[in-house]
């Protein structure tokens, strides 16, 4: 999945990490012959790259970022009070992962590209969304599900 790359970090070992509009971080290393990345060396060249988009393995993987920190759960769904955007479609906002989990039931989630395949969720399996990803839920009842939002810590 390709993400616009937002900042840049070091890691415990000096090499520049690029933060993704995912949240995920990816190295930049300029290592030639193997990896040519001279912009990687200086701040005016990281800048350069801010906006690029580079491929995310992590968010094809449906991989939550370790340092994100949950920041708002919701209260139980069933399937008379499901809201109606979470049945007709929703996108989740830049930089926010959503995790479904069932308590009871099942739900099949259709998410759209880049993905284009449902995923299920039950209270074994939970179902994870990526940032800027539209997604919608179809209930099988009887069912009890929740959503939780994670982001970056704020401060």
């Amino acid at each position: 999945m390709q993400r616009e790359i937002i900042d840049y970090y070091l890691d415990e070992e000096g090499d520049w990490v690029a933060l993704l509009s995912c949240q995920h971080g990816q190295h930049v290393r300029h290592q030639p012959p193997f990896v040519n990345r001279p912009w990687v060396i200086t701040q005016a060249g990281r800048d350069a790259m801010l906006g690029t988009k580079l491929n995310c393995v992590r968010c094809d993987r449906l991989e939550l970022p370790d340092h994100l920190v949950l920041l708002q759960r919701t209260a139980e769904c069933r399937p008379g009070d499901i809201p109606e955007e979470l049945l007709g479609g929703l996108a989740t906002k830049p930089g926010i992962w959503t995790r479904i989990l069932v308590q009871e039931g099942c739900l099949v989630c259709r998410v759209r590209e880049p993905f284009a395949r449902p995923l299920i969720g039950t209270p074994l399996e939970e179902v994870l969304i990526p940032p800027e990803v539209l997604y919608s839920i179809e209930p099988h009842p009887p069912l009890c599900f929740y959503l939780e939002y994670y982001g970056p810590p704020h401060g």
